[in-house]
């Protein structure tokens, strides 16, 4: 089964050479094609070659964004979109596969896990099946205990642990190093986190209460936390000077993590 990612082997020349190929010890072919963009707009080889399949050949293409596929190709066979599921949804499956084995979780549990495995159904499964020896009744201690996070969730744990100045931020930043991330795009969501904050706090002293849809919920969330704003300030200032200069090659971007971590 062939199979092209995007990059270097993700080619309209590196498709047509795995679908006009034989297949190797079966009567039949698939041709998995997974995150190319190499369909997002019309390819006169690629049309001729997707339009003039092999009987012995199916071509299978996924893409994380319908948008990355061009309806033309769309057209020449069936298509499904998988929509990401809510945390509402989400939290009444992990609630059922529970149930099937007399084992409960609390609404607070569901949606920790959730958010610690960044709503990947994969991932939820798999700690459920570790945390179904942990208990007939399954706590957000339990969950907070034992699920590891995915790194998306540790990136934006860590934003709220130093701007809160909670001692998680040292024990989710050894985890993140671990995990290869760099210091570079903590500091410039950190920056752009304290902004953000900032902006609301002096938005909200002055009266407006209306905020853009698609950031009302955080908005709300921000104005009636008690924020330290010297605080803010001080990260604002410190994230913009060691972001600037780890950018710039003055200064070791571990060492200015390091810096702004004990600020």
């Amino acid at each position: 089964m062939p199979f092209l990612r995007g990059g270097k082997k993700g080619t309209s020349f590196s498709v047509k050479c795995a679908i006009n190929s034989y297949p190797v010890f079966a009567d039949k072919k698939l041709v998995v094609i997974k995150n190319s963009k190499l369909f997002k707009a019309k390819d006169k080889k690629k049309d001729a070659c997707l339009k003039e399949l092999p009987d012995y050949v199916c071509v299978l293409i996924i893409e994380e964004l319908a948008s990355h596929i061009s309806k033309t190709y769309l057209n020449l066979g069936e298509s499904i979109e998988f929509e990401k599921q809510t945390p509402t949804i989400l939290t009444k499956w992990i609630a059922g596969i529970l149930a099937k084995q007399n084992k409960k979780i609390s609404e607070q549990a569901a949606r920790l896990l959730i958010e610690k495995t960044n709503s990947n159904m994969y991932a939820i499964k798999n700690e459920l099946d570790k945390l179904g020896f942990l208990g007939d009744n399954i706590t957000e201690t339990i969950v907070e205990d034992n699920v590891e996070e995915s790194k998306e969730y540790k990136l934006f744990a860590i934003i709220d642990y130093i701007i809160d100045d909670d001692k998680k931020k040292y024990e989710i930043w050894d985890s993140l190093k671990r995990d290869g991330e760099s210091p570079i795009p903590i500091l410039s969501t950190l920056w752009g986190q304290c902004f953000y904050i900032k902006m609301l706090k002096e938005l909200g002293q002055q009266g407006v209460g209306l905020m853009p849809a698609n950031r009302r919920f955080l908005a709300n969330k921000i104005m009636y936390k008690d924020y330290d704003m010297a605080r803010i300030n001080n990260l604002l200032e410190l994230t913009e000077k060691y972001n600037f200069e780890s950018l710039a090659g003055m200064i070791d971007q571990f060492m200015a993590m390091d810096i702004v971590l004990a600020s």
